[in-house]
């Protein structure tokens, strides 16, 4: 089904957040999407975006907005968009680009109504792929939310608008059998001195014990949520889990899967995360991800939500799942979260005490070693 399912060219998505690191924008273009482009104004980003749409068979739709201090009226403003965008040269694109972006906080209904009326007569599916830091990540998801519900309220008879989001492994979600029985192998097979320096970091066991639902059946749940992320930051992913649950009972497209930790420039521009990093391999089961990788695995995703039929992210009326929450699992691309022996966020201290070590050079082996004799000389001198 490749070429069938890489044909996008009858496909509509709306990306807030077009230009983010882990947004699909470059996926979907190349394989000839329409995308309905939100996102800030930045000249350089925008000049970016679309030159990759003139060299691709997709089309890019570009919100525009008149500066302050421009006397042209509207009318004229608009012709000159126009006419800029259908001169395709680098100066006509440019001038696009200079006017281009609008800001999600500040106009979401205006983006709502613009969103719905260059969409209209097609489906489409609103992608949210924006981030902030603090309060600012809850904010966006509230206007994102807050458009995704208007725009399928307008359409509620067609239920032709759909939501897509990236879950992040550092979370809470149902943990599948297979997944609790590999992290119980993982943690019996742990080497040594992983399982001597768990008590003494608080390193709890990754494979929780089961819960009896509602509907008497037996559920897991795996715990990823870092406490350093912050309140908001939960705060922020919840409603948009909330989101894909809720429009996909009311039988709308709902994808939501799960990317890996991905070593973006954003964090790898912080010095701690970057150092833990280069310690995370040394547990089982985790794996860093670079940003292309990552990117291109979560867009075939998506791609494969909308194209198959039988995907959890169809609507409840389609494809039946026993619990809501199981619609985050088909797709889950965790990195390891989900099958190493410890709890992810459990193990930040030690995953940045052996990058360090790894940082400078220092052969593991030997830092192995000096775990093991210092978590003897602890133990003799307790005794």
């Amino acid at each position: 089904n490749g070429d069938e399912w890489l044909d996008l060219r009858e496909h509509w998505f709306v990306l807030l957040g077009t230009g983010s690191a882990m947004g699909p924008y470059r996926t979907l273009i190349r394989h000839g999407a329409n995308i309905i482009a939100v996102d800030i104004p930045r000249d350089g980003m925008w000049r970016e975006l679309i030159a990759l749409a003139r060299n691709s068979p997709g089309t890019l739709h570009v919100p525009c907005l008149k500066p302050k201090d421009d006397k042209r009226s509207d009318a004229e403003f608009a012709a000159f968009v126009e006419d800029s965008a259908a001169a395709g040269t680098k100066e006509g694109d440019a001038a696009v680009a200079s006017v281009a972006g609008c800001d999600l906080l500040g106009q979401t209904p205006e983006i709502k109504n613009w969103v719905l009326e260059v969409s209209e007569g097609h489906r489409i599916v609103i992608g949210n792929h924006t981030y902030l830091d603090g309060e600012l990540h809850v904010r966006l998801s509230i206007a994102a939310d807050a458009i995704i519900a208007a725009c399928q309220q307008a359409r509620k008879r067609t239920k032709d608008v759909g939501c897509a989001f990236l879950c992040s492994p550092t979370d809470v979600f149902l943990h599948p059998p297979e997944a609790v029985e590999h992290a119980k192998r993982n943690h019996r097979n742990a080497p040594l001195w992983q399982k001597l320096v768990a008590p003494l970091f608080k390193m709890k066991v990754n494979a929780r014990k089961p819960v009896k639902c509602d509907d008497g059946e037996e559920r897991t749940a795996v715990d990823g949520l870092v406490i350093e992320q912050g309140p908001n930051y939960a705060l922020a992913k919840r409603i948009q889990h909330w989101r894909v649950m809720v429009s996909r009972h009311e039988g709308y497209f709902a994808s939501s899967n799960i990317a890996p930790s991905t070593a973006t420039a954003s964090v790898l521009s912080n010095k701690i995360f970057a150092v833990a990093y280069r310690g995370q391999a040394k547990f089982a089961a985790m794996e860093i991800v670079y940003q292309e990788l990552s990117k291109a695995v979560m867009g075939g995703l998506l791609i494969h939500d909308v194209r198959n039929a039988d995907s959890a992210a169809q609507p409840q009326n389609k494809v039946k799942l026993d619990h809501p929450m199981e619609t985050f699992g088909e797709g889950a691309f965790h990195g390891g979260v989900w099958r190493t022996p410890f709890a992810f966020r459990t193990t930040g201290t030690v995953t940045f005490i052996v990058g360090f070590f790894n940082q400078f050079g220092i052969p593991f082996v030997t830092v192995e070693a000096a775990i093991v004799a210092a978590v003897a000389q602890l133990t003799s001198v307790a005794l």
